[in-house]
């Protein structure tokens, strides 16, 4: 009888671990949200983008999923045809929800990119984001407070002040917050994500500099009235798309490059003043990261990418804990753009349909524990900077001329040492013997193109992969 009772045990277990999946809400969406934002004041999930249908209702751009189904704002913007005008961000502030309507109209009035919901109907915000050309700008991101409305985005003027893509409400005043800021080629900023830490507002997004400001690339900060430069994000086209503060430091992540001398791809830390990077970042230099959010005590990824810390697989979602990457082997058909969490519940959305074959058709929860396929080694950082990871080091990184490998402790007979680049085409392999005590070897690359680089330290079931970049030989 105790066995029996011990397999049912054993077994109901196994049920519930296996049971657990991505969830639907409702039939989903008709088209990909721009934005999720979870209302912890009042339970409820916001939803904003092109769609006309959620869950089979019309709801036009932007909607409510109150835990069962999905509800109408109002009808939301008023012109529909197949696919409707994006409404952009969305958020609630004090005791209406404000979005971000581009075109058309929304309750009858030309929203000018900004709108408020007060539970029964729609109304203006001032005379609304504009550029100076008249035509409405847009609000991507806000930061909600309990007595002001910060709002980030693209256009030139909020109300009747000039606000260069940054601004705030009070309740009865749009005004800008002097961003000094331009686009490096037509004097337009794109901020798309916004954080604020220890007072001090963070933004992320697509621009440059201005005159007699110190120079900046795609990341500022406003802190007792005052804008500064905090580090550059490098390259022409590299951008930030998302930030988050996780354990007390700031994350960035978006679409940048280590080619272009950053210190990650898609995403670094901002630590004592210098961009670093994350446990190796994402291993492709197309990884595109969109959203960044805190989970139950760990930092989540969410993009358009295969791989992270070097090889672990990640398609789409990886997670950071401080120490590690971690990946999970759902198998999305599209992008995960956004996300938000409201309690116990983790919401995603973006340009996916099916996850591990199943319809969802654009958005999903998860209520519970996630647990992931694949982690990677935990990184310990020496007060050199150098990263060791299970007693092995591997530097200078990036590197011009030689590449230094030192470990220990590996308890193997032999290991095999093999370098790929990101073809997969393999350029080095050597069988090293491991005697006992610490091992160094050196390997010459000065004569390899500049590029990302995959080092694979193979000893009996043990393996190390770490990414390494060479750099242009002076």
């Amino acid at each position: 009888m105790t066995r029996q009772i011990l397999l049912l045990i054993l077994f109901l277990i196994s049920v519930r671990a296996n049971s657990q999946a991505w969830q639907k809400l409702s039939s989903g969406l008709d088209y990909p949200p721009a934005k999720i934002y979870a209302d912890t004041l009042n339970g409820e999930v916001y939803i904003s983008g092109r769609f006309q249908y959620a869950g089979g209702n019309e709801v036009n751009g932007i909607t409510r999923w109150n835990g069962t189904g999905f509800e109408s704002l109002g009808g939301g913007v008023d012109y529909c045809i197949q696919s409707c005008p994006v409404v952009v961000g969305v958020t609630r502030f004090q005791e209406d929800i404000y979005c971000s309507p581009t075109g058309f109209s929304i309750g009858g009035f030309d929203p000018k990119g900004l709108a408020r919901w007060d539970g029964e109907a729609w109304f203006p915000v001032s005379t609304g984001l504009t550029f100076f050309s008249g035509t409405d700008g847009i609000a991507t991101e806000f930061i909600s407070t309990d007595s002001v409305l910060y709002i980030f985005g693209n256009f030139h003027m909020a109300g009747q002040d000039t606000a260069n893509s940054v601004a705030f409400w009070d309740g009865s005043e749009l005004q800008g917050m002097g961003f000094p800021y331009i686009y490096l080629s037509d004097n337009f900023v794109n901020i798309s994500s916004a954080i604020i830490h220890e007072n001090v507002i963070y933004v992320g997004g697509n621009f440059s500099s201005a005159p007699g400001k110190e120079g900046t690339l795609d990341f500022a900060a406003y802190d007792s009235g005052v804008w500064f430069s905090l580090a550059r994000i490098k390259g022409p086209n590299d951008n930030i798309g998302a930030l988050a503060v996780y354990n007390g430091e700031i994350y960035l992540a978006g679409n940048f490059r280590v080619s272009s001398g950053n210190a990650g791809n898609a995403i670094m830390k901002f630590t004592n003043g210098t961009l670093v990077d994350v446990g190796g970042s994402f291993d492709s230099e197309l990884a595109n990261v969109r959203s960044l959010i805190v989970y139950k005590g760990n930092l989540y990824a969410f993009g358009l990418f295969n791989s992270v810390g070097g090889g672990i697989p990640a398609k789409n979602m990886a997670r950071w804990d401080g120490e590690k990457w971690c990946g999970f082997n759902f198998d999305f058909d599209g992008r995960v753009s956004t996300a938000a969490v409201l309690e116990d519940q983790l919401y995603i959305g973006g340009g996916f349909r099916r996850i591990d074959g199943d319809t969802f058709n654009y958005v999903a929860f998860w209520e519970g524990e996630l647990i992931p396929d694949t982690c990677g080694e935990v990184a310990v950082h020496s007060s050199s900077g150098i990263a060791i990871e299970l007693g092995f080091q591997l530097f200078p990184n990036p590197t011009t001329h030689t590449l230094d490998l030192r470990f220990e402790g590996l308890q193997a007979d032999g290991a095999t040492l093999t370098i790929q680049n990101t073809a997969g085409q393999l350029l080095y392999r050597e069988e090293l013997a491991i005697p006992s005590g610490l091992q160094q070897y050196q390997v010459d690359v000065s004569a390899w193109p500049p590029g990302v680089y995959f080092l694979r330290l193979q000893a009996g079931e043990r393996q190390v992969v770490r990414r390494f970049v060479k750099t242009k030989t002076r």
